[in-house]
């Protein structure tokens, strides 16, 4: 069986006795053909609800709605993950509406009529600890590219939950680069510092992924405790390109975690690694209805069809009626006025099949009318949406400079202040130090050793009310 991952309508992989390569989309009566969705194509939600096993998903879909606010008026394709923690059931749900579904694979559908299976890409990694042999842990997957930015978390190869992070694009916006002069950057600077002439450069490239690995550490900590994890085994980092010195970033970044593997995802192949693990993942998968959001699956044979059925019920009736019109006429030839009557019946019944196919087709012809008209309102809906989407990024975009690191690095650790001061290159911060707040400022010390901040000193004192603060200096050259 040859089973399609079409990327797109010009990329497509072909999984087909234990091998997979790059081909060109075709139309085949016996192939099956899958896609994917993007994480930013689809809502992800994680709850916790009281239920039961027989309620649990009437329970999920009525909390989707009616606490989260799903619009009712729009149709979604929606699947439930979820896992009983003592007497709660933690949900994840995925939501695509159909007008993404309908909007993304548009040109596919018009080439190839259908596509049997459409996945999401943070479900993809269960297929990596197959083709790696890898025993599954508790583990997280971090996919970082241009479009796209994720990371997912799997307990023993069961998909938990995912959240979205920001993309490559991002970055290469800020700094106003191409995307091929950023991956360019990063492949031959990446992280080293001593690698760069322009400063600021370096400080955007390494406050950027600091913010995604800030979020994810914070990711990892609500999620070790909605789900009661212990640990955390191994993080899988994926980049399209090789980004120097990143690996070592990451280890200082989760310095603290003990016994935390990390690691690059690589396959052993010429294609890229992340399109070999979907064209896996699809192949091993497309009978698999819990993970399926396609609303274009391929029609069943015509009499399974209800206008097959409706036909070949009535074509049925036709023959009995002319079975009995035939018999009758052997044997009752002298009562053709009988005979006149079952034939004007079976006319009668003629007529009203054919006007009953008249009115389908005509009803068919008005449903894709309004499902045109649809189509064209849900595109300018999708343009506004992409207009406020690309002027809230215009207003996020913010100047980095110290200030702004060390505010960002007091409000990550949620350290009070409650004097600031600063002098050509020397700083001095005042916090309010207590017992519970001490392992949050030992932190907020390290990050300003990261943000390669010199002579940082702290030292208690007491205040005018005789209480204990925190004097934080440091200097920036």
């Amino acid at each position: 069986m040859r089973v399609y991952y079409v990327k797109d309508i010009q990329n497509c992989f072909i999984y087909e006795n234990d091998r997979i390569v790059k081909g060109e989309l075709k139309k085949e009566k016996k192939a099956i053909y899958t896609s994917l969705l993007k994480y930013s194509d689809i809502d992800i939600y994680t709850f916790k609800l009281k239920s039961s096993d027989d309620n649990i998903l009437f329970d999920a879909e009525s909390y989707l709605y009616n606490d989260i606010g799903l619009d009712v008026n729009k149709t979604y394709e929606i699947k439930y993950f979820y896992r009983k923690i003592d007497d709660n059931y933690v949900v994840t749900a995925v939501v695509v509406s159909e007008d993404i579904l309908k909007s993304n694979f548009s040109e596919i559908i018009k080439k190839i009529n259908y596509l049997d299976f459409i996945t999401i890409s943070p479900l993809s990694f269960i297929s990596y600890y197959d083709l790696k042999n890898i025993k599954p842990k508790n583990d997280i997957f971090i996919y970082l590219d241009y479009e796209d930015s994720f990371v997912s978390f799997y307990s023993n190869k069961e998909f938990l939950t995912s959240k979205g992070l920001d993309k490559l694009s991002r970055l290469a916006k800020e700094l106003d680069l191409s995307k091929n002069e950023l991956f360019k950057l990063l492949e031959e600077k990446g992280l080293d510092e001593t690698l760069y002439e322009d400063m600021l450069t370096y400080s955007k490239v390494n406050m950027f992924f600091m913010n995604i690995f800030n979020k994810i550490n914070n990711i990892i900590n609500y999620s070790n405790n909605i789900y009661s994890l212990t640990k955390i085994d191994t993080i899988y980092i994926y980049l399209p390109i090789k980004t120097k010195s990143l690996l070592s970033f990451v280890n200082d970044v989760f310095s603290l975690f003990s016994n935390l593997k990390i690691e690059f995802i690589e396959i052993d192949s010429e294609y890229d690694a992340f399109d070999v693990i979907a064209t896996y993942f699809n192949a091993k998968n497309y009978n698999n209805d819990n993970v399926n959001f396609t609303i274009f699956k391929r029609p069943p044979p015509f009499f399974k069809q209800e206008i097959g059925k409706l036909i070949i019920f009535i074509s049925f009736l036709i023959f009995v009626f002319l079975s009995v019109w035939i018999y009758q006429k052997i044997r009752l030839n002298f009562l053709s006025s009988d005979i006149n009557i079952v034939s004007e019946k079976i006319r009668l019944l003629e007529n009203k099949n054919k006007n009953l196919i008249v009115s389908y087709k005509k009803i068919r012809r008005e449903l894709k009318n309004i499902e045109n008209d649809m189509f064209k309102i849900n595109n300018l809906i999708n343009n506004y949406e992409n207009t406020i989407l690309f002027l809230k990024k215009i207003q996020n975009n913010k100047f980095l400079n110290n200030y702004f690191i060390i505010i960002n690095g007091l409000q990550s650790y949620n350290l009070k202040v409650k004097s600031f001061y600063k002098k050509d290159h020397y700083y001095e911060v005042i916090l309010n130090s207590d017992f519970n707040n001490s392992k949050s400022i030992a932190e907020f010390l390290h990050y300003l050793l990261i943000n390669h901040f010199k002579n940082i000193k702290i030292e208690k004192i007491l205040d005018n009310n005789n209480k204990y603060i925190s004097k934080v200096s440091f200097y920036d050259k």
